[in-house]
C-alpha cells in the first residue's frame, strides 16, 4: 500500500473496523470451520493477511483534516462497482460478512469469502481483478468504491 493522505474519518472508520475484524474472526470460524481443516487455515491466513495489510496501511498514512472521505481500497463492508471488461457492463457488489443475517442479504452482496469477495479485497479503483468462478474466469475493473451509506451518516 502507499504512503497517502487520509481524513480523520477515514481513519478512525479503519481502526473500528478492524477492532470489529478481529472480534468477528472466531465467531465465523466457530461457525463455519469448527473442524481443523485446510479451509480454516485458509480463512485464518486471509483474515489475518487483511488485518495486517490494513494495520501497515494505518502506521503509514497521513492523517490530515481537508482530505475527503474516500474509501482508500475495497474493504469488508464496502460498495464497489466494478465493469465486466468482456461484457462491458456494470455491477455493483457490497462486500459482506458471511455472518450477515440471511434475511439481509441480497443478490448485490458478495460475502468476503467468495470467490468475487476474496479477488476484490484490498484492491483500488481501477485495478484490475480476475475471478475465478464455476462458469469460467471473469475480469474486472474497479470503477469506484464507497464506504456503506450507516457509515458515512455516522460521521455526520
Amino acid at each position: 500500500m502507499v504512503n497517502t493522505a487520509v481524513s480523520k474519518f477515514v481513519f478512525d472508520l479503519l481502526e473500528r473496523h478492524l477492532v470489529s475484524v478481529e472480534e468477528e474472526k472466531d465467531r465465523i470460524i466457530e461457525k463455519y470451520f469448527s473442524n481443523p481443516m485446510q479451509d480454516k487455515n485458509e480463512f485464518e491466513w486471509l483474515v489475518n493477511d487483511y488485518i495486517k495489510k490494513i494495520q501497515t496501511y494505518l502506521s503509514e498514512v497521513k492523517v490530515v483534516e481537508e482530505a475527503d472521505h474516500v474509501c482508500p481500497f475495497v474493504m469488508i463492508g464496502s460498495i464497489v462497482e466494478v465493469e465486466d471488461l468482456e461484457e462491458h457492463e456494470l455491477e455493483t457488489f457490497q462486500i459482506v460478512s458471511p455472518l450477515e443475517q440471511e434475511e439481509d442479504i441480497r443478490p448485490d452482496y458478495a460475502s468476503y469469502l467468495s470467490p468475487i469477495g476474496k479477488a476484490l479485497l484490498l484492491k483500488k479503483a481501477q485495478e484490475k481483478v480476475s475471478v475465478e468462478t464455476p462458469m469460467g474466469t471473469v475480469y474486472y475493473q474497479i470503477k469506484s468504491i464507497q464506504f456503506p451509506e450507516t457509515e458515512v451518516s455516522a460521521s455526520n
